[in-house]
């Protein structure tokens, strides 16, 4: 069977089209494949960090409480029979705060506050 000119031509027209086709296209596949990678890097980052985040709030709240925050996205009140308050002051705090951000105050007071809950559980 022989090709004729014109089948020739057209396939000599075409065949550069559909090479620059194939390269766009694997250059999408590999652009895809980086964006893939990177959402799982992003994903394993962001569960770390909803780990963390989920730790801290158990830390400051009661359990049941955080637990409810993070599935209804609010809380009923609740009692309890006994509760103890401690007021405590720490030495110099209040001129920390005054020159420090209102951003800044709690990364000052966190040891602060752990040091005296330690101290505190301590004599409980």
């Amino acid at each position: 069977m022989a090709i004729s000119a014109v089948q020739f031509t057209i396939g000599i027209v075409i065949l550069p089209v559909v090479i620059i086709l194939v390269r766009n296209i694997i250059k999408l596949i590999k652009k895809i494949k980086n964006f893939s990678e990177d959402l799982q890097v992003k994903t394993c980052e962001l569960e770390a960090e909803k780990q963390r985040t989920e730790e801290l709030l158990y830390q400051l709240l009661p359990r049941s409480v955080a637990k409810q925050l993070m599935t209804d996205g609010s809380t009923l009140p609740e009692s309890y029979l006994s509760a103890t308050i401690m007021f405590s002051d720490v030495v110099g705090f209040t001129s920390i705060a005054r020159y420090a951000f209102s951003k800044c105050i709690p990364l000052y007071s966190t040891p602060y506050i752990s040091e005296s809950e330690t101290g505190l559980y301590m004599h409980i």
